[in-house]
This record gives C-alpha cells, sequence and structure tokens, in this order.
C-alpha cells in the first residue's frame, strides 16, 4: 500500500504523464526515445493553465502570460519574471512541493526567452541552479534580447535544506527580465516497492495538561497575568483544574507553550486541541475570538468564539518550525484584547509509524517575505495602525498641520505623562531578518517652546524587550517640521513584536505634544543571518573557567533565555542572572500600590532552580520608573515628603517580596554626572534626576538606609550596592568614591563595623578604543575603600551596522582578554562578573555585536579570550601607531581670525584622521609659543554650519587638548586640558577652571572658517626644545547631531578623559623643514599693454561672411581688430539658421608661441537687445562665441573709440595647490577677458551665456570613458569649480561649455567613484559621470549613499546644474541661509519660477523629495529652457493603477515626462508620492542631462 508522501507523489506523477500526453507535441514527448526510457517524468509544466508550481525568488514579480511565442514555447504559455533587482530574483521551483526524494538523483531542462524591449548588459547570463548549500551552477545561457534560451543540468536533491530549483542570472543580468516557457523534471525509473497493505501510523500524545497540579509548562506572553485555579469546573474540565489569562489588554497577552518545554521537534506535524472557557459576568466584545496560533510568525491554526459563561475548544494542525516560531500560543483577536479567560485542557498529538520509516521530516522552510512598507501621511484620515504606548496618550488625525506635499492631515500626539509615551507603529511584518532599514518621521512640536525628541524602536514585548533609539534631536517650536530618521538593522523580531515609535528625552520636566507625519521605514541593504541549530556542547564553560574566581553572570529576559536553545546556552556558561528590565520600577509598579511580580517572580524561580544566583536590578532610577513616584502630572517635582514615601514604600515592599533569593541589589543606578568637574565635592556632581530634584542631594543616603533597614530587620544577608557607568572615567570614579567613602564612615558612626553600602557596579559598556588602564584605576580606587566590586553591565562595541570584521574580532576580543585578566588578578575582591546579554542578536547594543556569542550563539574570538586572557594576548598583539609628531614655531601672533605672515613658516599639521565612519569636514592646523602661551591656528572646509544641538561637541567647532608635561597618564591632571570654541566664537572647556587668559577669534568664510586661539601656560615654562601632549580636533555638527569628528591624533575618542592618546608637538625657534609644502607663488600674471597706436588693417569679408582680420605680435600678444563697416558687411552675407539668427565668424590665424590673442571691436557689436547676431572668435587656444547682448546694461561710455576687446590667453597655473596643479596636468588651460578702456571688466551675464570651445587631444584612457573629460574654473583665490555644461566632442575634438562669467578655465580628467555603488552598473555609471562633472556629489569622498533619500535642496541643485541654467537672482527663500551650497542654484530657480517654494516664502530644503515634485521641476526647467514641448494629459497616465494619487498639479508633468521617455516606469505603479533616492535622482538625472 501507498502511503504518505509516496502516494501523492505517484498520482502527482500519473496527472503529470497525462497532462504530458495531452498538451506536448508529438515530437517533444517521443524525442531521444532511446535515451528516455529509463526515465520517469517527475513534474512537467508548460504553464498553458496557470503558474503551476513557479513561485517568486526574491524580489522578482512573477506573472502568468499567454500568446508569448518562442523557440520551444509553442503554446505561447509562460511564466515572465520582471521587477528584479538582484541576480537571485527569479523563478523557484521547491524540492518540497515536487515531492523530490532526498538522495535521489534527478534531471532538470528549462525552456525561456530573455524580454525583448530590453538593453542587455553585456556578459549578461541566465543561471539554472540550486539553492542548497554553495547554490551549485547547473547550467548557464546567454541573455540575448528577445532570444530563446535552454538549460539542461542534474543534480543530487538534499531535503536536509530548505531547497529549491532556480532560474536566476548572474550578477551582470541581474535587471533583466524573463520568460520560463517550460520545465521538465525526470529521475532514473526504479523497481516499485512491496508495501505492507496493513501498516498504518498511530496518534500518540506528545504533551497533555490538565492544569491539576500547577500551571505545567505554560510560560506569559505579554503582559498577562497567569494564575493556576482550582474547583473552576466547565464542559470538558472535570477536574476543576485550570489556567486564569486575565490582566488583558492586547490580543497577545496570552499563554505561550514553548517548543522545547513540552517535547515537539523540529519539522514535525502536530495535532493540537485546547479547551478554554469564559466567566459569565465577563462581557464579551462583538466578534471577540479565542486564537490558536504559532509565536513568533503568528501562524494561525484555529479559532473559537468567546462566549461569556461558555466553553470553547480550539484545534488546529501545526508544523514546528524554529527558524520562525518557539512556541504555541493561546490567545485572542483585537476584539477580544481585553476577555479574560481560562485553559482547563491541551492535548498535542502526532502520528507515528509502527517500523519507524516515517519520512525525514521537511527542511525548515523559509520565513515569508517581508511586506512592503507604504509611507504614512494620514492622508485617508485613519491612524494607519499608530496607537499609544503607554494607552492613556491621545492620538488624533488632524488638519491643523500637515508637512506631506499637497496633503491636509497630520497625527497630532497630546496626553503623555512619561517620557516614553507617544505614538507607536507595529513593524514586524514589514522586517526581513538581517535587513538594515532607514527609518524616518517628520515632527512638529506643539508645546513646550522646546524639547528633544526621539526615534526608537522596540524589540520583542514584555521582560524581552530591548531599545534602541535611532536618533535624538532638540526641536523649538519655531523649527516648524523637523526630521528624525536613522538606520538599523533587525537581527530579531523579537517573538514578532516590533515597533517604531517617538518619545521625549527623560528630563522630568513637562512630556511634550507634537505632530508627526510622512512616516516612512525603508530596506536599504542587509547582512547574513547564520541559522541557530544546537549550541556548541564542547566548548569549556564560562563559570567553570572562573569558578575559583567570580560568578560569571548574564542579563536575561522572561521568557526568551529561559527555555528552549537559549536556557541551555544560559545554563552551560552562567552561574549568576540579572533581570534585563522585569525588576526595574516601572515593571514591579506601574501604577502606586499596583505590585505585578509576575514576570519577576517567574524568572527568579526559574534561575534558582537551575542553580544560579540572581542579583536584583534596580530598586531606585531615574530612568523606567514611572513618574507618579516623583513628579506631579504637570512634570513639577512632588514634594520631598511625598517623594520619600514613594521610594521608601517601593524599596520597603520589592526587598520584603523577593526576600533572600536574591543575593544583592542594585540600590541606586546611575546617579553620579559624566566627568564631573569637581569630584571631590560628590553631592555637586550628581545628576539633576527627578528624585533629586524632588527630594534633594541626600536621597542617596535616605534610599540606600531604606534598603538597609529592611536586610537587617529581617537577617538577610543581601549586599547593597550602587551601580553606575562609564566608571573608567577618573573624575567620575572619584566622585563616586568620596561618595560610597562618606556615606559607609558615616553610617558605621552610628553601626560600627558595618556598612551602608556594601558595593561598587561597575558598568563596563566599552568599545575596543577603551583604555584598561582606567578600568584597573578606577577598581583599585574602589577596592581601597573596603567594600567588594562587582563588574555589572560588561560589554564591548566593536564594528557597525550589526557587521564585525575579522580586525574588529580581534580586537574586541583582545580587550576582554585585558579586562579578564585584570578581574582575575584581582578576585578577592570581585564577586560578580556580569555580561549584559549572553549574545549579539538580543544585546542593547546589537549594532556593535558586543558579547561573547554571535547571532547564531557561537562563540566569537571574544569568548577565548575570556577563557584564556594570557593565550590571547600573547598570540594576538594589537598593532601599534606612533603618535604624531609636530613642531610649534617661535612668535607672538595678533588674536584675529587671519592669517598673520607670521604663521606662513609654521608647520602645517593635517587634521584628517577620523573617529567616525562618516569623514565629514576637514582642516588644517598650526601653531606658535612664546614664554607665555600656545597660539593656535585651525582653518576649516565644512559643507555646512550647524550649532542645532545644546551640546557644544555636536556643533561645528575645533578643540584643542593640551598636556604641559607630556606624563601621557590615562586621566586628566592638573596640567591637562580641552579647549573648544565654535564657528560663532562661543567657548567651552574641560575642566572649566582652565578657561582663564584663554582668548579665540573667528573669521567665517562661506561655509569654512577660521579659529585663532591663545592657550596661556599654566604649570610650565616653556622653551625651546620642551615637548608637550597636543592634539586638535574638529567637530563636523549637522541637523543637531556630530556626524564626523576629525583629528591630528587619536582615534580612539578618548582625548576627553585621557591625555595618553594625545601626539606630541615640539616648542622649536627655528624654522622647521617641511619637504612637500610648496610655498604660495606671486601671481605674475603679465599685464596687457595699451593696445598699438595704429589700428590693425581690416581685410575683406569673404562670401560666407567671416572675417579674417590681420593680427600683430606685440610683447608675446597677437592684437587684430574689426570695424562697425566690416561687422556689418559680415552680418549682411552671414546665413540665418532656422530660428533666424546669423552668427558672424572671426578666424585669427595662429602665431607660434604667442601668450594670448585680444580683438578690438566696436561695442556696439556686444550691447544689442537680443542675442539674434552672435560673434564667434576662433584662435589657436580657444573657440569663444560672443552673444548680441553679452555686454547690454554695461557701462561702456569709457570705451575708447567706442571699442572693447577681447582676450583669449594660454593661462598659468599660478596659487593652485599642487593637488589640483596634478589633477590638471599638461591639459589646455585658458585665460578668458574682457576689457573697456584699457581695464579688465568684471563681466558676469546669466542672460547671456558665452559658448567656449577648446581644442584637446585626450589620451588612449581617457577616450575610454570621454564623458570624465571637462573643465574647471579657477577662480581668484585658486580654488576650482566645475563647469556643469563641458562636453568632449570626439568629432570635432573639442571640449565645449557655456559660461556667464570670465576667468581661468582648465581641462581636466575626472575619474570620480564611490565605495557604496552596489547598484546597477548603467546607476553607478551615471552617478560616477555626474560627481566627476560636479553636478551631484557624494556624501563624502568615499560614501555616495545610492539608497538614502535625495533631499529637495539637492535634487533642485543638481537639476539646475545638470542642465547650466543661470539667471539673476536677487532674493532667495527664508530657509536657505546664504552661507550653504545651494544657495545660488536655488535662488535661480526661485527667480525663473521653476520652483514656487512651499508657502511663507519657504523651500524645506532638507525634506526629501517626492517624485511627483521631483517631475513637476524638471518639467518647468525644460520647458523654460526649450527643451520639452509634449503636452501631458491625464489619460497617458490610464495603465497605472496609482493614477490617482498623483496631485492634480503634478499630472501633466508626470504625464510629459513619461511621454518624453525621461522617467523609466517599467511597473503598473508610478508611486508619485515615494521618496526619491539619490541613485534614482542620479539615473534620471544623467538621463535629462544626455538629453541636451
Amino acid at each position: 500500500m501507498l502511503r504518505g508522501g509516496k502516494l501523492k507523489r505517484a498520482l502527482a506523477v500519473l496527472m503529470v504523464m497525462a497532462i504530458t500526453v495531452m498538451y506536448l507535441p508529438m515530437n517533444a514527448v517521443f524525442a531521444e526515445t532511446t535515451d528516455q526510457k529509463d526515465e520517469e517524468i517527475i513534474y512537467y509544466e508548460s504553464f498553458k493553465d496557470g503558474p503551476g508550481l513557479a513561485k517568486p525568488a526574491g524580489n522578482a514579480s512573477l506573472e502568468h502570460v499567454t500568446e508569448v511565442y518562442f523557440d520551444g514555447n509553442e503554446d505561447g504559455a509562460a511564466v515572465f519574471a520582471s521587477e528584479r533587482q538582484n541576480n537571485w530574483d527569479g523563478v523557484d521551483f521547491f524540492f518540497k512541493d515536487l515531492e523530490l526524494e532526498d538522495g535521489k538523483t534527478y534531471s532538470v531542462t528549462v525552456t525561456g526567452c530573455v524580454y525583448g524591449d530590453f538593453e542587455i548588459p553585456a556578459g549578461a547570463q541566465v543561471y539554472l541552479q540550486t539553492t542548497q548549500a554553495g547554490y551549485p551552477l547547473l547550467s548557464a545561457a546567454n541573455m540575448e534580447a528577445g532570444k530563446a534560451f535552454k538549460l539542461t543540468g542534474e543534480f543530487t536533491a538534499d531535503n536536509s535544506e530548505d531547497a529549491r530549483i532556480r532560474v536566476q542570472s548572474n550578477e551582470i543580468g541581474k535587471t533583466v527580465p524573463f520568460y520560463v516557457g517550460e520545465i521538465t523534471v525526470t529521475a532514473k525509473k526504479e523497481d516499485p516497492i512491496d508495501e505492507d497493505p496493513d501498516e498504518v501510523p498511530t496518534e500518540v500524545v506528545v504533551y497533555h495538561e490538565t492544569f491539576r497540579d500547577g500551571k505545567g509548562a505554560v510560560v506569559q506572553s505579554g503582559g498577562v497575568s497567569l494564575t493556576h485555579v482550582t474547583e473552576k469546573y466547565f464542559e470538558g474540565n472535570e477536574d476543576g483544574g485550570a489556567l486564569y489569562l486575565s490582566n488583558r489588554s492586547n490580543n497577545w497577552d496570552a499563554a505561550d507553550f514553548p517548543f522545547s518545554s513540552i517535547g515537539l521537534e523540529n519539522g514535525k506535524e502536530y495535532y493540537v486541541t485546547v479547551i478554554g472557557y469564559v466567566d459569565d459576568n465577563v462581557e464579551v466584545p462583538d466578534g471577540a475570538q479565542a486564537f490558536l496560533q504559532t509565536a513568533d510568525s503568528y501562524g494561525w491554526c484555529g479559532a473559537a468564539k468567546f462566549e461569556a459563561g461558555k466553553s470553547f475548544i480550539l484545534t488546529g494542525n501545526i508544523k514546528v518550525d524554529t527558524s520562525k516560531d518557539r512556541a504555541i500560543r493561546v490567545q485572542s483577536n483585537d476584539a477580544g484584547s481585553s476577555v479574560p479567560f481560562y485553559i482547563g485542557d491541551i492535548r498535542i498529538t502526532t502520528m507515528v509509524y509502527p517500523d519507524d520509516t516515517e519520512p525525514t521530516p521537511d527542511p525548515t522552510p523559509s520565513p515569508e517575505p517581508a511586506v512592503p512598507f507604504t509611507p504614512i501621511d494620514f492622508e485617508d484620515g485613519t491612524g494607519n495602525g499608530f496607537a499609544g504606548r503607554g494607552g492613556n496618550e491621545i492620538l488624533t488625525v488632524t488638519d491643523e498641520a500637515n508637512h506631506t506635499e499637497g496633503g491636509r492631515y497630520s497625527l497630532k500626539v497630546e496626553g503623555r505623562t512619561q517620557s516614553w509615551n507617544g505614538p507607536q507603529l507595529r513593524v514586524e511584518e514589514y522586517i526581513e531578518i538581517g535587513g538594515q532599514y532607514r527609518i524616518s518621521a517628520w515632527v512638529k512640536l506643539i508645546e513646550p517652546q522646546s524639547a528633544a525628541l526621539v526615534l526608537s524602536t522596540q524589540v520583542g514585548s514584555g521582560g524581552s524587550a530591548s531599545y534602541h533609539n535611532f536618533q535624538s534631536k532638540p526641536v523649538t517650536v519655531e523649527d516648524g517640521w523637523v526630521l528624525l530618521e536613522g538606520t538599523f538593522t533587525y537581527t530579531s523580531k523579537g517573538g514578532d513584536y516590533v515597533t517604531i515609535y517617538v518619545e521625549s528625552v527623560n528630563d522630568g520636566a513637562i512630556f511634550p505634544s507634537f505632530y508627526i507625519d510622512d512616516i516612512n521605514f525603508v530596506k536599504i541593504g542587509s547582512v547574513p543571518v547564520e541559522p541557530i541549530d544546537d549550541i556548541e556542547r564542547d566548548l569549556i564553560p564560562l563559570k567553570e573557567a572562573y569558578k575559583d574566581h567570580f560568578l560569571i553572570g548574564t542579563a536575561i529576559n522572561y521568557p526568551r533565555d529561559l527555555s528552549g536553545i537559549r536556557f541551555e546556552l544560559l545554563k552551560m556558561h552562567f552561574n549568576s542572572v540579572t533581570a534585563e528590565n522585569s525588576m526595574k520600577p516601572e515593571s514591579l509598579q506601574p501604577q502606586k500600590g499596583v505590585f505585578n511580580y509576575q514576570n519577576a517572580d517567574d524568572l527568579v524561580d526559574a534561575a534558582i532552580e537551575a542553580g544560579m544566583k540572581v542579583h536584583g536590578h534596580t530598586l531606585v532610577w531615574h530612568a523606567q520608573t514611572p513618574s507618579w513616584m516623583h513628579s506631579n502630572e504637570d512634570g513639577t517635582p512632588l514634594s520631598r515628603e511625598e517623594a520619600i514615601e514613594n521610594v521608601t514604600q517601593h524599596i520597603e515592599a520589592v526587598i520584603e517580596h523577593f526576600g533572600d533569593r536574591v543575593i544583592s541589589w542594585d540600590v541606586l543606578n546611575e546617579a553620579m554626572n559624566d566627568n564631573p568637574p569637581n569630584p571631590d565635592d560628590w553631592r555637586a556632581s550628581l545628576r539633576r534626576s527627578p528624585w533629586y530634584n524632588a527630594i534633594g542631594p541626600d536621597y542617596v543616603e535616605l534610599v540606600f538606609r531604606a534598603a538597609r533597614k529592611v536586610v537587617d530587620e529581617n537577617g538577610w544577608d543581601i549586599k547593597l550596592y550602587y551601580n553606575d557607568y562609564n566608571l573608567d572615567n577618573q573624575n567620575k570614579a572619584t566622585a563616586v568614591a568620596n561618595m560610597v567613602k562618606e556615606l559607609n564612615e558615616k553610617y558605621q558612626e552610628e553601626h560600627p563595623g558595618k556598612l551602608l553600602i556594601d558595593g561598587i557596579g561597575m558598568q563596563g559598556h566599552y568599545n575596543v578604543n577603551t583604555n584598561p588602564v582606567n578600568v584597573e584605576l578606577s577598581l583599585k580606587r574602589f577596592i581601597d575603600l573596603g567594600v567588594e566590586v562587582s563588574i555589572t553591565e560588561l560589554d564591548v562595541g566593536a564594528g557597525s551596522n550589526s557587521q564585525l570584521t575579522e580586525k574588529d574580532a580581534k580586537a574586541q576580543g583582545y580587550l576582554y582578554a585585558q579586562l579578564f585578566k585584570l578581574y582575575r588578578e584581582n578576585s578577592e575582591h570581585i564577586a560578580r562578573v556580569t555580561l549584559w546579554g549572553m549574545d549579539d542578536a538580543t544585546s542593547w547594543r546589537s549594532q556593535n555585536s558586543p558579547l561573547l556569542f554571535s547571532r547564531s550563539l557561537k562563540a566569537k574570538p571574544a569568548y577565548y579570550a575570556v577563557i584564556d586572557p594570557d593565550k590571547y594576548i600573547e598570540e594576538n598583539k594589537p598593532d601599534t601607531t606612533e603618535a604624531n609628531r609636530g613642531t610649534a614655531k617661535y612668535g607672538t601672533p595678533v588674536i584675529d581670525g587671519e592669517m598673520d605672515e607670521i604663521w606662513n613658516e609654521t608647520e602645517v599639521l593635517q587634521i584628517n584622521r577620523y573617529q567616525t565612519a562618516w569623514n565629514g569636514a576637514t582642516g588644517t592646523g598650526r601653531v606658535l609659543w612664546d614664554e607665555n602661551n600656545l597660539y593656535v591656528l585651525i582653518h576649516v572646509n565644512d559643507t555646512e554650519l550647524d550649532k542645532g544641538s545644546p551640546n557644544p561637541w555636536e556643533q561645528d567647532s575645533i578643540e584643542v587638548f593640551v598636556d604641559e608635561n607630556n606624563a601621557k597618564t590615562t586621566y586628566y591632571e592638573a596640567d591637562d586640558g580641552q579647549y573648544r570654541v565654535n564657528y560663532e566664537n562661543e567657548t567651552s572647556f574641560n575642566p572649566d577652571s582652565i578657561r582663564e587668559g584663554f582668548e579665540s577669534a573667528v573669521k567665517v568664510s562661506g561655509t569654512s572658517y577660521t579659529v585663532e586661539v591663545k592657550i596661556p601656560f599654566r604649570s610650565i615654562t616653556p622653551e625651546a626644545g620642551t615637548e608637550i601632549g597636543f592634539d586638535l580636533q574638529i567637530n563636523d555638527g549637522r541637523d543637531g547631531s556630530r556626524i564626523s569628528i576629525a583629528t591630528w591624533n587619536d582615534i580612539t575618542g578618548n582625548g576627553w578623559q585621557d591625555p595618553s592618546v594625545f601626539g606630541i608637538l615640539a616648542l622649536v625657534k627655528e624654522t622647521p623643514e617641511e619637504p612637500g609644502e610648496p610655498g604660495e607663488p606671486g601671481d605674475d600674471k603679465p599685464s596687457s599693454p595699451s593696445s598699438p597706436s595704429d589700428s590693425p588693417v581690416t581685410l575683406p569679408v569673404d562670401s560666407e561672411g567671416r572675417i579674417s582680420p590681420s593680427a600683430r605680435l606685440d610683447s608675446g600678444r597677437a592684437y587684430a581688430s574689426i570695424d562697425p563697416k566690416a561687422y556689418d558687411l559680415a552680418v549682411n552675407r552671414a546665413k540665418a539658421d532656422e530660428d533666424g539668427k546669423k552668427t558672424v565668424e572671426v578666424v585669427i590665424p595662429e602665431i607660434r608661441n604667442v601668450e594670448a590673442y585680444e580683438l578690438a571691436m566696436p561695442a556696439e557689436i556686444l550691447t544689442a537687445q537680443s542675442d539674434d547676431t552672435k560673434l564667434k572668435v576662433k584662435t589657436a587656444y580657444a573657440d569663444v562665441i560672443l552673444p548680441g547682448n553679452m555686454l547690454t546694461g554695461y557701462d561702456i561710455e569709457s570705451a575708447e573709440d567706442g571699442q572693447v576687446t577681447l582676450a583669449i590667453s594660454r593661462a598659468d597655473l599660478s596659487g593652485i595647490d599642487e593637488d589640483t596643479r596634478s589633477m590638471i596636468g599638461d591639459r589646455p588651460v585658458i585665460g578668458l577677458e574682457m576689457k573697456i578702456g584699457g581695464k579688465t571688466l568684471a563681466w558676469n551675464n546669466p542672460g547671456a551665456p558665452v559658448t567656449v570651445s577648446i581644442p584637446y587631444s585626450p589620451t588612449e584612457e581617457e577616450l575610454e570613458n570621454p564623458e570624465l573629460i571637462t573643465v574647471w574654473y579657477i577662480d581668484g583665490e585658486g580654488k576650482v569649480h566645475a563647469v556643469t555644461s563641458a562636453r568632449y566632442d570626439p568629432e570635432t575634438g573639442m571640449v565645449t561649455f557655456t559660461v556667464t562669467h570670465f576667468s581661468r578655465f582648465a581641462v581636466v580628467y575626472v575619474s570620480k567613484t564611490f565605495n557604496d555603488l552596489n547598484v546597477p552598473e548603467e546607476v553607478k555609471h551615471a552617478i560616477e559621470v555626474l560627481a566627476a562633472k560636479g553636478i551631484l556629489a557624494g556624501v563624502s569622498e568615499e560614501r555616495f549613499a545610492p539608497f538614502f533619500s535625495i533631499t529637495r535642496a539637492d535634487f533642485l541643485y543638481s537639476l539646475i546644474r545638470a542642465l547650466n541654467t543661470d539667471a539673476k537672482a536677487e532674493d532667495n527663500f527664508d530657509d536657505i541661509s546664504p552661507n550653504v551650497y545651494y544657495y545660488r542654484e536655488i535662488a535661480i530657480a526661485k527667480a525663473l519660477g521653476i520652483t514656487l517654494g512651499c508657502g511663507n516664502n519657504l523651500f524645506k530644503p532638507d525634506e526629501p523629495i517626492t517624485r511627483q515634485d521631483m517631475m513637476v521641476l524638471i518639467n518647468r526647467t525644460l520647458r523654460l529652457l526649450g527643451r520639452i514641448e509634449t503636452p501631458g494629459t491625464y489619460e497617458v497616465l490610464d495603465k497605472f493603477a496609482d493614477r490617482s494619487q498623483v496631485a492634480g498639479y503634478a499630472v501633466e508633468a508626470v504625464a510629459a515626462g513619461i511621454l518624453e521617455g525621461l522617467f523609466d516606469i517599467d511597473g503598473p505603479n508610478i508611486d508619485p508620492r515615494g521618496i526619491v533616492s539619490r541613485a534614482e535622482a542620479a539615473a534620471i538625472l544623467y538621463r535629462i542631462y544626455n538629453k541636451q
């Protein structure tokens, strides 16, 4: 008898064979009969009746089509794979759907065709492969537009993976659409297997719980309370035992039954039955239902109606997939989210075959693809899924404010009573594990006048939650709409619960109200995520390695870490635990007098049962504490008496509840300020927290006394700790030590021999640049107090975006080794070392991969470093970097922000070492000294000036670090200082006492600035030969945050507390040698002599109207002229073009070795009212076309004899730096000059552009990509600027461009690329050309950020430059600062009516531009320039599904752009309100640029 999969497979084969005979041509069925007689058809599909078993792979769109005929596809039916972005986007056929047998060999043949109307990149191929290990390639064929291909191959099926046959492409062909017309899978015939007809499976009970004796294996989901009850009788629950689910407010407040706890195996199928009941006094909402699901994928298994006083039964089949799920969940739908109910019985069974020949369970299938996120603009009048995090917020869709272009609505957020309250949105369905996302939201503050708003994400719920901030930004009411955005890599869906939300900084003040609008959640990349199969059981347990030294602990969340494979890891390596969130004040007492201990109790009990110690965290903290404890509803502090009563009662209740089940408590957490300036006064060093504001500085002593009283009265041996971070900072460590010392000494006077504070917890959230010497100093400082020490929250951040390079991992391990070596050497004083989490995926710092175990729970180098620190240190010596050395010349400047002559011979210190991934502002420094002071001059090159942050170190500023005795201590001594000056000459100091005698001056030029400072020597008498510790730093702020840090020496970022990272500066009196630093040559440009007294002879004009004057050489310059009569004759003879305009050509003969050609002409030629007549001047150096209205509006009365002179010279490169000279090389450089009366005219006329053509012979390399040949103009300061209109024409051999002012112009070849151009080749080329032309720049020298949105300002700036548009612009929008790089281009666009702004004379430059707004700006510009005349009508948009979303003002522009081929829209949607990425903008701008 056939059974199970074999029966289904046999029927499938018969059906396929029947279909084959019915639909295949005879020659196709019986071709090569001899070779195929031993083959059987396993699967055949011609797609005649649909897509069959074909599934889309990756992002491909799969469409069933007919009437697509090609060789091998005579019936015309096929599946069409389009919208491809990656090589793996294609067509999949799952092994399990084809019912392929494990270990069996199959042959596959695929016929297909490449889409005809598509430009195929050279080298593009279509691939046939499987997705088994290594992605084996079975066959390949070249992609040719409109041509068929055939792929054949053989493979052996391995069903241990989620394998499939895949038709895709190579990387080159990743965007090419294609058809699959036929697929055939065959296998060698096998002898039939005789099966026992009497062999049948048996149903076996795997898990059965009646709740008669307790809760069983259940764990809490969400905020539900789970209570074991007896004598609760209802139908199906005759024993009366049940589990009661109460305190429900969400559908996921539920009961979970973890697979690992109830014996369910991965890949197996089970049948589940649940019997439940709802009390008769419960008000059940309409539509309320109980749900049976799996967690965390929310796989739906069954449902039953909730009815008061009635039982319900849930039944369903589940197939266990541990890559997606961890438990069976009994919950409700949304309508039933508040309904309490009972579970009286749960029974789980499976089918077992007597001969144990049950087929191997299917491999773990891939998770469901993420749903695309639709940007939220509230224009439909609904909240679009937003809800309040705290439940008390008031969220209203309102037309009071709006950010959406052409829209009306936003979401108003009011009624917040906690800093964490705010609007949240569930986003787990939009997440692909390992995906990197850019999250953005626009906010507008309502009240108070200023606040700091934060965009964040929560991963997981309840005690399993982790929280990550994307961006915190200070805002004011006057700021209007402000963008909050950030990027995050999701390596977990947190039990299928992920939110994004907006909150405020926890400052204890009034809780702001605000609007939000235009929320987006866009995938921009991904990182590989390793599967979790099992833990490495052959490792040395961490707790075993340190059993003779101290406890090894970790922070855990309930229930995530107390079941399954994670619990196994926990039990193997750790012998103590700390609750990451479950024992914090907001978790235990969210409302006054209402305690919720269940999560914490379950965590504590499970840990103790597993043989682990529990540390309590935390009793008192300023964060994650409900505001009612310390503040009134309006945010003002409670009275001292009420605040003391609240905190005392909380401490007493919590300690008494847990009793001696915990070994220690963090009584007070993070009460001290960072880097306090006067650590000897610990009270002045306290953070001004809500507790401080309500009670005063003595609250510290008060809370410890309250805790000590409870512990001592009960006779418990529970240690009481003060816990804080950044205790490697010596100022902070000193303040904490002084606090503990004073309070303990005071307590001992009252209670001899007893301590008030038993221990200090050193949190240890470090990074790879942390100096372990400072950790050791603090550790020994605390040990000397006579208290025990615990390392309480240890992790070491390394890498970024959830990616860890081999170098990062090695450095991380090295610091872990150094730390554990230190801890082991001092272990007699250390009670615990607690890592803040078990693995990188669940760490609160997951982006920086900070822990010992990877996301797949595998040991990292850091683990081995901890197991054997000495060995690791010996085998992994870090690379050492020599400190930079520089010199300071003797001299005294004037402090005025100017570079006096005295600075000229000082050494230039390059400030170009970056502490950040983003390379922003750069600069140079110079240093002088005399007997009293050190003088520093820093010049900063920036693209934008910003001081939006209230934190001075996040503003555009410079910093000078000085260590006068160059002692290289790891902490600041009295002679050390940090001096900061921003571009508005606002100063700040560390410590503040060093400000005396300091002077500074700043000069701003555009977006660059120069800072000059005087720093008094405070502890040394300087002399020649003295060496001091020294460093320079440039902070680059943008939008209220610091995006870049550049230094002269330090790359660790620890200079603010650790002088050992400074460079070395030698004080000298002689001028230092500076090889490679050329001087700045003077301007040796020859002056033009007066025109010769004798008038040049004018030759006759030829029949075409061409004038050929003679030229006379004088002092190396060739002079020629034309008179009015000759010009008039030439105009008469010249032929008009199709627009009726004429061009008179003047050819000046070539003269060897001449410096310049000068042509004198009647001024009236160039002062006409139009450019109907132009003058083309041809010389050996350049051809110049002068429009007839070039000088209209200029005062030419000073012109001698009514003449003006054009000079075209061979220019030099004086005043240009060496790098620029090298770029220009020996290519042509010309000068253009217009003179009146012998004096140079500062000509600039946007309304009359001059066309210039320079002859140029490119090299062979340049001819391979001639688009990169361009022109720079050189300004009066020797700086170069791209001339965006410049193009090389191979036919004429000329580089042609237009200008509206005269200067020096150089031909140059610019090959510019970026290291993040993971885009199609044609888009990469567009980006590189536009960057070379100076049209569209990267976000830094190395990064283009192709998938980031482009702002309105950047797009319009690039559009104006791409089309070389110019105009006289007298004003601009109010929100466009004159200092920004795009000021001129936006002003031009406004003057020409290309942009009308956003109302109230605002442009909103930093907002991302939508597709339809981009199309409108393009349309207006092209029509203005006369380069587009096609009318656009709504009918053009009929074929697009989202045409109704196109705003009325944009219809014509969108339609015209589509007709003109400017916008390449292949799919069914225009996406008019979608945000334009920088890559998309580049592709479109390049298309427009080449349309000219």
